[in-house]
């Protein structure tokens, strides 16, 4: 078992998981039907990311987190408090693609700090980011049509 890889899948694993929440809080202010869809194609990518990771971490043999750990509840609170002035669907937009980037570069960040993933897992988070990137494609296209 390899505790240092565990400990980076977990790591990475907290952020995943604190992403989903936020979007998951996004999802609930929206009004707009198209948004909503948007919102949960990349609720299901993150669902597929959320599952790679922790079945690399079931196959290590190591013990998954469940949770968004301390730091990642100290920036829920914090950005529950800026989103309080979210109000339009406009602004829920723009604050899931931000969120969407993050996910996006959080696997390119991985991948490029840990050569010993195997060939698999390395597969696999590349498509992850490609969704990612294809949702920030889709939602990028739709804030030009949103007013």
């Amino acid at each position: 078992m390899d505790e240092n890889l565990i400990k980076v899948l977990n790591s990475h694993l907290q952020g995943v998981i604190m992403g989903e929440n936020e979007m998951i809080k996004l999802k609930e202010k929206v009004k707009d039907y198209r948004l909503k869809v948007l919102i949960d194609n990349t609720l299901l990518t993150i669902e597929e990311h959320k599952k790679v990771i922790l079945n690399e971490i079931e196959e290590l043999n190591g013990k998954a987190v469940k949770e968004e750990g301390i730091f990642g509840k100290l920036v829920e609170i914090f950005n529950s408090i800026k989103e309080m002035a979210i109000d339009n669907d406009k602004q829920i937009l723009e604050k899931a693609i931000k969120g969407t980037e993050m996910g996006f570069k959080a696997i390119l960040d991985l991948l490029i700090k840990e050569s010993n993933f195997h060939e698999h897992l390395e597969k696999s988070l590349i498509k992850i980011s490609d969704m990612y990137s294809g949702h920030i494609k889709e939602m990028q296209e739709y804030l030009i049509t949103i007013n």
